[in-house]
């Protein structure tokens, strides 16, 4: 899912040496997930974290709605 956001912007894409994509594809990717997981935890679990982000939709978070873009 990284590497077809990523690849799929040429600015970035292009910024990257080829050499290296798949490991900068691979620490973006551990870091969205490390960084999800800690979400859930302080948010009470998926539960906590869905109505966190049920919030955001509400409130017109410009994160949430770039992405639902």
């Amino acid at each position: 899912m990284v590497r077809d956001h990523i690849g799929g912007n040429p600015q970035i894409s292009s910024a990257i040496p080829q050499d290296q994509q798949d490991d900068v594809y691979k620490e973006i990717a551990a870091h969205v997930n490390n960084g999800l997981q800690n979400q859930v935890s302080e948010q009470g679990g998926v539960g906590g974290l869905l109505s966190s982000l049920s919030g955001s939709l509400t409130s017109g978070s410009p994160m949430l709605l770039k992405a639902g873009s």
